[in-house]
């Protein structure tokens, strides 16, 4: 008879069984690092600091007919351009309201702030006046770059509705440079570019266009 066989299979058993808790405590520790809470922040383009002027008198109106956004500026993560192809989209980077919903508002804000010889209105049923001009945009780019940049680009077009005269087609590209990082201080720099295209809108308008109320 032997008297090892039984101490062999005891010290096996112990060694397997040791194996399988490092691989259980292995597996925990994992799974508690992949189900760690993410923090999410969300952004949003900042809200008017001023009220509106209040009309005293008839004015002209300019109706923001519509926006169009390139399709990586419709996600919900803000967009960091990391290369002159390269586009990342951030999943921890949200806005908190939809950019196609937001730059109406933002832009309609801006231009109420810088001229007070029109009124402004967003494209919506409410609005049933026949405008006196109309704007539509295209905004191809407005997102920062890993160069320190934001940059905004794109095109307008602004027609009279009371006559059979062309419309009015500019291109823009703006940028401004970052002095901090992080996406809070590229949002606050889109705003400021978003008010520099309602600048170059209402000087189009005051070069091309004479409207009387």
């Amino acid at each position: 008879m032997s008297l090892n066989r039984p101490g062999k299979q005891t010290n096996k058993q112990g060694t397997t069984l040791k194996r399988t808790i490092l691989i259980l405590a292995s597996a925990i520790a994992i799974t508690s690092c992949a189900s760690a809470p993410v923090t999410i922040n969300y952004y949003m383009l900042p809200a008017a600091t001023q009220k509106h002027n209040v009309v005293t008198k008839p004015v002209p109106s300019l109706l923001i007919e519509h926006i169009e956004l390139s399709d990586y500026l419709t996600q919900p993560g803000l967009v960091l351009q990391t290369s002159p192809n390269k586009m990342h989209i951030s999943k921890s980077n949200l806005w908190a309201e939809r950019l196609d919903r937001a730059l109406p508002k933002a832009l309609q804000n801006s231009l109420h702030q810088r001229s007070d010889q029109y009124s402004y209105h967003l494209n919506h049923p409410a609005h049933t006046r026949q405008p006196d001009l109309r704007v539509r945009l295209r905004v191809d780019s407005l997102h920062p770059t890993t160069d320190g940049l934001v940059i905004a680009s794109g095109r307008y077009q602004l027609t009279m509705a009371k006559t059979q005269n062309k419309p009015i087609i500019k291109y823009f590209y703006f940028e401004r440079t970052l002095d901090d990082d992080g996406y809070e201080a590229s949002v606050k720099e889109m705003d400021i570019l978003i008010d520099l295209i309602a600048q170059d809108i209402l000087h189009t308008v005051q070069t091309h266009f004479t409207v009387s109320d």
